[in-house]
């Protein structure tokens, strides 16, 4: 039922506008307010196109916009308020070189072969 292409196109334009006036930058407020504006136009475009194009009715398209901005508004709440203090906790911010990308790669591969997700 819902638009999908409208689900995930309003959950960008929601998450990254949220996180253009989250960080704390020293862009002017008026490089925020025009990548704002900049974002939602295409996002409007995209969502008048699936109505034009005849992929999708009107209700569709407003039932994908309200997946998508919940599902951003939640996903930006909990990145904000849980993910970015644990890597922060765990000096991720960053900082990371070659080597400990390796070893976290070769830890995920473990991972990934003793649970018998991929075939060797």
């Amino acid at each position: 039922m819902p638009s999908s292409h409208s689900a995930i196109i309003i959950y960008f334009a929601t998450f990254i506008s949220l996180q253009l006036f989250n960080i704390t930058t020293t862009s002017s407020p008026s490089i925020k307010l025009l990548s704002f504006l900049l974002v939602f136009i295409i996002a409007l475009l995209v969502l008048w196109s699936r109505i034009e194009l005849g992929h999708h009715t009107t209700a569709q398209v407003l039932m994908g916009m309200l997946l998508g901005t919940i599902i951003a508004v939640f996903w930006n709440n909990l990145w904000v308020n849980y993910w970015m203090s644990f890597l922060h906790e765990l000096k991720l911010d960053g900082k990371l070189r070659y080597d400990e990308l390796e070893i976290m790669w070769k830890l995920t591969d473990k991972f990934i072969k003793v649970r018998g997700l991929v075939e060797e």
